[in-house]
């Protein structure tokens, strides 16, 4: 995925791959998804991870208050380092 952003970082639109191979020589405003969705930094996991199976989306830009592009959540990525926390979680309080 690429984030077209303005000059103040401000998400305008989102390009997937599948839509930049289709015709790479196209500008990036005839191809990008207009008005992505956005959450901001201080959700939590469970929050974010709703929102996205509400939305049926695997990730969502990170946005501030003024809408200034943070980053990208990928759900499977969050997964992922959950999974990690819970296992060292469970093993350190195992040890005690």
């Amino acid at each position: 995925m690429c984030v077209v952003v303005n000059g103040r970082r401000v998400p305008l639109g989102a390009l997937s791959l599948d839509a930049m191979v289709t015709d790479p020589n196209a500008a990036a405003e005839e191809l990008m998804e207009l008005g992505p969705i956005t959450i901001r930094p201080s959700w939590t996991f469970e929050e974010a991870s709703e929102y996205l199976k509400r939305q049926n989306q695997d990730r969502v830009l990170v946005t501030t208050s003024e809408g200034v592009l943070m980053g990208v959540y990928f759900q499977a990525d969050a997964e992922r380092r959950m999974d990690n926390f819970r296992r060292q979680v469970k093993r350190a309080t195992s040890k005690s």
